[in-house]
């Protein structure tokens, strides 16, 4: 008997969120989590993010912790793990650069205060996670949450689908950055 599993087109890679309060929080947790794991790598589309996080892990002696995700030469990096910085709007990209890894599983981090939530109510999110005693520069868990990933998945949609022009100007100059 044939198995079916052979006509099915693999899945893709699996990226988890982490949605962190503010920048404080997230930029600590990073660091926490590449003190924990020398290995561990950041992948930032935009050029934006990357200057930002080589700058904070510089600071912290820290070096070559980011990579901007149009430079990465899977063959330079195969020791690696690996954690996103930011999600790209076009999921072709980041799909192709994850099998190009063979990374079958990763995590995303954002925070609220990230361009891509400039699309939406994140105000109400912050209020949920006060309520939850998250505070700002206090890092504590993530929040994480199917319906949050999803609406992060239908923010990003629309970043492909609609003209630039119409987004925030700071969303605007992130997306120009990637």
């Amino acid at each position: 008997m044939i198995a079916l599993d052979s006509f099915l087109e693999p899945s893709s890679p699996k990226i988890n969120m982490c949605i962190w309060y503010d920048h404080t929080v997230k930029e600590s947790a990073c660091i926490k989590m590449a003190e924990a794991d020398s290995n561990l790598l950041f992948i930032a589309w935009s050029t934006i993010t990357f200057q930002r996080y080589e700058a904070l892990f510089t600071e912290c002696g820290m070096l070559s912790k980011v990579l901007l995700a149009r430079d990465i030469l899977p063959s330079t990096v195969s020791t690696h793990s690996f954690a996103f910085l930011e999600r790209h709007y076009d999921p072709k990209k980041e799909k192709a650069l994850l099998e190009s890894l063979a990374i079958g599983e990763i995590i995303a981090h954002f925070s609220l205060d990230d361009p891509t939530f400039a699309l939406f109510n994140a105000r109400r999110i912050k209020k949920v996670m006060k309520s939850m005693h998250h505070q700002e520069g206090v890092p504590k868990e993530p929040l994480q949450h199917k319906m949050i990933d999803k609406s992060i998945e239908r923010v990003l949609r629309k970043l492909n689908e609609e003209p630039h022009l119409s987004l925030p100007r700071r969303t605007r100059e992130w997306a120009k950055s990637l």
